[in-house]
C-alpha cells in the first residue's frame, strides 16, 4: 500500500463536509424543537439532520479499515513478500494505543472548549469515542479473525437488549453501564461543573472493528472487492428495512406519520443515535458501503482509466485531512457565531447552550442561513486544508504521522 487509498478519502471528505451542517445548524440556527421531532419538525429540518447522521458512523469504521491498511503497510515495509492478510501488530497495536489517547487529550482540551464558551460543563463527543474505540482496537486485533468478527456482531447486533435496563438496576456499578451505553452526567464539583458524556461507548468499538475487518478486501482485485462491497451495502439496506417493520433494534418502535406520503417516510427513517441503534447503523453503513464499492473505481490510479473529476478531487482535500479540518471547523464555527450574535442582538450567545425562552425577541430560526454560513466555511476551509495538506505529504516527523 504506497499511496492512500482514494476511495476511503472520498467517503471520508463527503462525511466530514456534512457534519458541518449539523455543527453550523447548532451554533447559527437552533430551533424551538429537535429536528427528529415529526409532529412539529418540518421535513426540511428533519432531512438536515438526517443527512448528517452518517457521519459518525462512516468515520468511526473507516478509522478501522484505515487501521487495517496502515498495519498492512507495516508489514510490507517489514517483508515486501508478505501475502495479502499479512500485518504488523504489534506496531498497530502501539499506533492505536497512542493515537487513542492523543484524540482523548485533544477532545477535552481542543474540541470541547469550541463548543463549551459560556458553558459551566464540559461535554465529550465523537472524537472522545474515537479515541477510546482506537485504545480497545488496539487489544482486540490480537484475537483471530473469526472471534474477533463474532464478537463485533454480537455487540452490534445485540447492545439494543440492554435498552431495557438503566443505571440504576445496576447499583454501584451504574455508573460505568452509563458509561457503555447511556448518556452520561458527571459531576466534578459541588459548584455543579461536570462533564456529559454526549457518545456512549457502545458499540462504537465494534463499529471500528467492522472496519478494521473490511481493510483486508482492499488487497483483493478491484473487481471482488467491488462486487462484496455491493453485496454488504445492500443486505445493510434490505436488513434496515425488514428490522425497522419487525421492531427490532431501535429503542424507539416506527411511528407513522399518516397524513403525507413524506411523512411516512420521514418517520421510517427517525431512528436513534445515541447510542447508535442497529437500525441506525444498518441504515448509515448500508448505503455507505454501496458508495465505496462505486467509488472503488478511483482506487490503483495506474490501472484506472477513471479520473477524479473538479468535485471528487476537492473533496480529496477535505477527506486527506479530516482530523485538521475537524479541529478547525468548530472554532470558526463556533467563534463567527459569538461574533454575528454579537453584532446582530448586543451581545454574544452560545445558542448551543441558551434554550428557547432566553433567545433574542428578534431571534428566528433559518435554515437558509445555516446552508449560506457552511457554504461560506466549506470555502474558507478548502485553502486551509489544501496547504496543510501539501505540507503533511512533504513531512517525514513521525509526530506529523501521530498528528
Amino acid at each position: 500500500m504506497k499511496s492512500r487509498v482514494l476511495s476511503i478519502d472520498i467517503l471520508r471528505g463527503v462525511v466530514i463536509v456534512l457534519m458541518a451542517i449539523d455543527h453550523v445548524r447548532d451554533f447559527w440556527s437552533p430551533f424551538a424543537h429537535q429536528p427528529e421531532d415529526l409532529s412539529q419538525a418540518s421535513a426540511e429540518l428533519f432531512l438536515t439532520r438526517w443527512i448528517t447522521h452518517f457521519c459518525a458512523p462512516v468515520f468511526v469504521f473507516l478509522a478501522g479499515t484505515s487501521a487495517w491498511l496502515y498495519g498492512h503497510q507495516l508489514a510490507l515495509k517489514q517483508d515486501l513478500s508478505a501475502d495479502g492478510s499479512a500485518i504488523n501488530r504489534s506496531a498497530l497495536s502501539s499506533f492505536l494505543l497512542t493515537r487513542g489517547l492523543w484524540l482523548i487529550l485533544l477532545e477535552l482540551l481542543i474540541v470541547n472548549p469550541s463548543w463549551s464558551h459560556g458553558y459551566a460543563f464540559a461535554f465529550v463527543q465523537v472524537i472522545w469515542a474515537l479515541g477510546w474505540s482506537m485504545i480497545l482496537l488496539a487489544g482486540l486485533i490480537w484475537l483471530p479473525r473469526g472471534a474477533l468478527l463474532a464478537l463485533t456482531l454480537i455487540v452490534v447486533c445485540g447492545h439494543n437488549l440492554l435498552d431495557r435496563y438503566g443505571p440504576s438496576d445496576f447499583g454501584a456499578a451504574g455508573t460505568l453501564f452509563a458509561f457503555l451505553h447511556n448518556q452520561l452526567w458527571v459531576p466534578l464539583s459541588p459548584q455543579g461543573y461536570g462533564v456529559f458524556i454526549a457518545y456512549p461507548l457502545i458499540p462504537w468499538p465494534a463499529v471500528m472493528a467492522l472496519g478494521y475487518l473490511l481493510g483486508q478486501l482492499y488487497t483483493r482485485p478491484d473487481v471482488d472487492s467491488r462486487r462484496l462491497l455491493w453485496r454488504l451495502g445492500l443486505a445493510c439496506v434490505i436488513a434496515f428495512a425488514l428490522l425497522r417493520v419487525i421492531g427490532y433494534g431501535d429503542p424507539s418502535a416506527y411511528q407513522e406519520q399518516p397524513d403525507t406520503t413524506i411523512g411516512l417516510v420521514l418517520g421510517f427513517l427517525n431512528v436513534t443515535k445515541y447510542p447508535p441503534s442497529l437500525q441506525f447503523l444498518l441504515m448509515t453503513l448500508g448505503p455507505a458501503l454501496c458508495l465505496l464499492a462505486w467509488l472503488r473505481r478511483y482506487d490503483n490510479a495506474a490501472a484506472s482509466t477513471t479520473e477524479p473529476g473538479w468535485l471528487i478531487r476537492r473533496i480529496l482535500v477535505f477527506g486527506g485531512v479530516p482530523m485538521f479540518f475537524y479541529l478547525l471547523h468548530t472554532p470558526i464555527i463556533s467563534l463567527g457565531a459569538l461574533l454575528w450574535t454579537w453584532l446582530s442582538y448586543g451581545s454574544a450567545i452560545n445558542f448551543t447552550n441558551v434554550q428557547q425562552p432566553n433567545w433574542p425577541a428578534t431571534y428566528e430560526p433559518s435554515l437558509l442561513r445555516v446552508y449560506l454560513v457552511w457554504g461560506t466555511l466549506i470555502l474558507l476551509l478548502y485553502p486551509l486544508c489544501a496547504a496543510y495538506g501539501r505540507f503533511k505529504r512533504r513531512a517525514s516527523s513521525p509526530l506529523w504521522k501521530l498528528l
